[in-house]
């Protein structure tokens, strides 16, 4: 189930990761570093807060797909 998760997920997680890397490398050339550490840890929490609601739906619609499956088969 987490393999599937990951496997549809795996775009979304990809481009975070480069948004995210990104933007540290271009602050860091562009003024010596970033700021403040809250603008990026306030992202990963929101993004991290973001895929695990979207995994809580996913692992109810696997389960329910499941349990529909198993009825078909008899």
């Amino acid at each position: 189930m987490k393999k599937d998760f990951l496997k549809q997920e795996k775009w979304t997680i990809s481009l975070f990761l480069l948004a995210i890397t990104i933007g540290y490398v271009s602050s860091v050339i562009l003024i010596g570093g970033p700021v403040t550490y809250s603008a990026p840890i306030g992202s990963l929490t929101g993004f991290l807060l973001f895929e695990s609601w979207n995994y809580r739906r996913f692992k109810k619609e696997w389960k329910s797909k499941k349990y529909r499956d198993t009825f078909r088969e008899y």
